[in-house]
């Protein structure tokens, strides 16, 4: 499967002889085809998907937690005042 490289020793002179895998018809659809599609367009799309959700989950727990002493802050303050009245 591999290809052959020969080589002549001592004269830096290599040929490289190619396999016929690229004119295989399944070696083209899995991965001109099929790997093509999943590389570019399947995969970064799903990790688009998945950074994206995960992005907003953090967001809106980050938002939550720093609205969530103001109005406990603004509870307690309301509280107060009513009492001081």
């Amino acid at each position: 499967m591999l290809s052959d490289v020969h080589a002549r020793v001592g004269t830096g002179d290599m040929m490289l002889v190619r396999t016929e895998l690229g004119n295989n018809f399944y070696y083209q659809l899995l991965y001109a085809d099929i790997a093509y599609y999943l590389f570019s367009f399947i995969l970064p799309l799903i990790l688009l998907a998945a950074f994206n959700t995960r992005l907003i989950v953090t967001y809106r727990r980050v938002s939550w937690l720093l609205i969530r002493p103001n109005v406990s802050r603004l509870c307690s303050a309301k509280n107060h005042n009513h009492i001081a009245h």
